[in-house]
């Protein structure tokens, strides 16, 4: 054999246990999505309306109009669920059981609305204002929706960093409270 013939020979192997290596070492090291799951509280929120309280039905808790309040109560309970927007307005169904209150939504002028609040405590790794504080928002057209009679839901995202098994960095959202609101219990 000849000396060319035979160095061609030894870099295909040495070529094919270079591979082997780091196929081995690659799969070894590949891991899932990092983030810091951690529970942190979110201390306050504000009710913006100027003309809307919430109370709780047990009384423990009132927001009242345009003021800021303690977090009354928060739930971990969501975390790494999958429910799109598009379909939470169904899921009031299952409220309860992920640690919403029931509540009373009254307006200045405007029959009592009933609802489900759920306060959701933010991660470690979440970041930005939804974070940080809630901003309870109800926009009118919401209100007059569940005046109507139907079922409906407002919320504010919070943003959290997830690191996946390439070391790439990716923002996801998720939900930092939500209200379902009917004209009758839910």
């Amino acid at each position: 054999m000849s000396n060319t013939k035979q160095a061609r020979g030894w870099r295909a192997v040495l070529a094919m246990v270079a591979f082997a290596v780091a196929a081995i070492a690659g799969l070894g090291c590949a891991t899932g999505p990092v983030m810091d799951t951690t529970p942190r509280p979110i201390p306050t929120g504000t009710l913006v309306n100027r003309d809307v309280t919430i109370i709780a039905e047990d009384g423990s808790f009132q927001l009242q109009p345009g003021e800021q309040f303690p977090t009354p109560f928060a739930t971990s309970a969501l975390w790494n669920a999958s429910i799109p927007a598009n379909t939470l307005v169904n899921t009031y169904t299952r409220a309860r059981s992920w640690g919403a209150r029931p509540v009373i939504i009254r307006q200045a002028g405007k029959a009592d609305l009933h609802g489900l609040l759920l306060f959701n405590n933010a991660i470690a790794a979440a970041v930005g204002p939804g974070s940080q504080s809630y901003y309870v928002n109800l926009p009118q057209d919401k209100l007059d929706n569940a005046r109507r009679g139907n079922t409906t839901v407002v919320y504010e995202m919070m943003r959290y960093n997830v690191i996946d098994e390439y070391g790439t960095s990716q923002q996801k959202d998720w939900y930092s409270w939500i209200l379902w609101m009917s004209s009758t219990p839910l």
